[in-house]
């Protein structure tokens, strides 16, 4: 339960990323989906679930998104979403399908 972070800021970049699940869950999420993210645009303190934009890596629900402590995105027609502070707002994706 931790992430790793970068020491440099960056800005209009393009991240692409592969994964690939191990063999199974370990305590304390033993016997559940497998679960990971990435968070990025991390901002303020660095604490359990910083103010950042996750995507998530999770067995059934791969591709939302969750806005935490108060994140925020702007989509192109120019709408924001923001996560509420001291929590997080889940975003699920496109075309969500069992």
């Amino acid at each position: 339960m931790g992430y790793i972070i970068t020491k440099t800021e960056y800005q209009n970049y393009y991240l692409r990323a592969e994964f690939k699940w191990g063999e199974g869950t370990f305590a304390p999420r033993e016997g559940q989906a497998r679960d990971s993210g990435i968070l990025y645009n991390i901002q303020g303190d660095q604490k359990v679930w910083p103010r950042s934009v996750e995507f998530q890596i999770n067995e059934g629900c791969t591709g939302d998104f969750w806005m935490t402590d108060g994140a925020a995105l702007t989509g192109k027609d120019g709408k924001r979403v923001t996560g509420p502070p001291g929590s997080a707002l889940k975003i699920d994706r496109f075309n969500k399908g069992p």
